[in-house]
């Protein structure tokens, strides 16, 4: 099953459930940790309110079992925002999902021993700024692939979950997790992953 990406709330498809991520751009970054929440949150029901032809405010978001979140109404899906700076995230899907995104030029010191030791030994021999974008595809996809197994940073460490680069994305694997492949979305500004499970 193969996402669509769009740039644009009005080339979400209307009335029919499909794996779908908006990449928003806000005109500037929330102010605080609680302004960011809400805007992912308003972002996610935007786009469940155009996929579900209802208003945003129709659209009621939930906690999924055993973590992450869902949207519950008007229709039952699985959801996944994430976001920094200016950047938002949001995923809409029929099977489990998730979504991360980070700038491609980050301003805070990427966490490169946070990774499995194979992927920090792919990383080394990498000129610094190829280097940055082989880390952060990894990192979102590791994100992705914990959000859409409910999990997070606080039940499993990134460098718990193998990360390898492929031709077609990212192959992950990690403890209790199924193995999964991270489809990629970038462009000059950000690098976003997304997976989805079987």
């Amino acid at each position: 099953m193969e996402a669509l990406w769009i740039d644009d709330l009005a080339e979400a498809p209307e009335g029919e459930l499909r794996p779908v991520v908006w990449v928003r751009r806000l005109e500037a970054p929330a102010g605080d940790a609680a302004e960011g929440r809400l805007a992912r949150r308003q972002t996610l029901k935007q786009l469940a309110g155009r996929v579900f032809q209802v208003s945003p405010e129709a659209v009621v978001l939930d906690r999924a079992e055993p973590g992450g979140l869902k949207v519950a109404a008007p229709r039952a899906a699985f959801a996944s925002v994430a976001g920094r700076g200016a950047l938002i995230a949001a995923a809409l899907s029929p099977v489990p999902v998730g979504v991360d995104i980070e700038p491609a030029a980050p301003t805070f010191d990427l966490p490169f021993d946070a990774l499995d030791e194979d992927a920090q030994a792919a990383l080394a021999g990498l000129d610094p700024p190829a280097r940055i974008r082989a880390f952060l595809r990894r990192w979102t996809a590791i994100e992705a692939h914990l959000k859409a197994h409910g999990l997070g940073f606080g039940q499993t460490a990134p460098s718990q979950v193998q990360a390898r680069a492929r031709p077609d994305g990212i192959a992950l694997r990690g403890p209790g997790t199924r193995r999964t492949l991270a489809a990629l979305h970038e462009d000059a500004d950000h690098v976003a992953a997304l997976v989805l499970l079987p």
